[in-house]
């Protein structure tokens, strides 16, 4: 597997448990682990994401939904999963645990419908890129993040490069290429 996407999924699930736990759990207590869930498995990066759940300390996959059993079947055996934690949908998942962070490997064309639904759980979501298909979903996904409380991160792996990290050291710290924007 490709060392920066590995480097990637490990900071999203390690921001993704930082992002719930802020706020909510003092620094004298015990933090238990992030309930995440995935949604879908349509998008590869679904392959490097369970592996980087397996005996994570500040994150616990709980659920993964995805409709097409060919799928289910195919992830099951690859990664011996038990078919308890497979959901044929966003809702079945929500009504039976308590899930914290949602990881998106859908299509993009339903990253709006997830992070509403999530939005409205205050639930935390990353999606793959790109964010939305257009602009109306982009706005939309945005109103519901507001909304909700809700941090939407999109996992755009090539940010963790070392190159643009680089780069955007230079600008940010460095100002040796102009003010970085926020």
């Amino acid at each position: 597997m490709h060392k920066n996407f590995r480097k990637a999924m490990n900071r999203i699930l390690t921001l993704s448990a930082i992002l719930i736990s802020l706020g909510t759990i003092r620094s004298e207590e015990i933090k238990p682990p992030v309930s995440v869930a995935m949604i879908g498995l349509v998008h590869d990066h679904a392959y490097g994401f369970i592996p980087l759940t397996e005996g994570r300390l500040e994150a616990r996959l709980v659920g993964i939904v995805e409709a097409d059993q060919g799928l289910v079947t195919r992830y099951a055996r690859r990664f011996n999963l038990s078919s308890n934690l497979f959901y044929d949908s966003l809702e079945a998942l929500l009504a039976k645990t308590n899930v914290q962070a949602v990881a998106a490997f859908t299509s993009t064309f339903d990253h709006r419908r997830v992070v509403e639904l999530c939005a409205a759980r205050h639930i935390q979501v990353m999606v793959e890129k790109p964010l939305a298909m257009n602009m109306e979903d982009g706005r939309a996904i945005a109103a519901a993040a507001k909304s909700g409380g809700i941090q939407v991160i999109v996992n755009y792996e090539t940010t963790w490069h070392p190159g643009v990290q680089a780069a955007y050291k230079l600008a940010d710290e460095e100002h040796e290429i102009g003010d970085c924007e926020r």
